[in-house]
């Protein structure tokens, strides 16, 4: 009886094995897969981030260039003088809506 039971209980050791075994493998290829969607949404984001920089940021420096040179326009205009390296600046160029 004791051999039996050994066996039996030895068998279903193997099976409990197998099937962590399979539940390892399927677990670790849905780490994958998460992984790659995550990286692939990582990368979509990097460059919408790119994309909104190249089409809003440099116009908007372009915009502020403007502006500050109208401004210096008018200030020479009105006989306002800036002393010599102090340029009239339109934000930091951080604009962020």
């Amino acid at each position: 009886m004791d051999d039996k039971l050994t066996i039996i209980l030895a068998l279903v050791a193997v099976a409990i094995l197998i099937q962590a075994g399979v539940l390892i493998e399927r677990t670790r290829a849905q780490v994958t897969r998460a992984d790659d969607l995550l990286n692939g949404a990582m990368g979509r984001v990097e460059r919408t981030s790119e994309n909104v920089q190249a089409t809003v940021m440099a116009p908007v420096r372009k915009v502020n260039a403007v502006f500050a040179g109208i401004s210096a326009a008018l200030d020479h205009l009105r006989g306002v003088d800036r002393p010599e390296g102090s340029p009239r600046h339109w934000g930091n160029g951080d604009f962020i809506g």
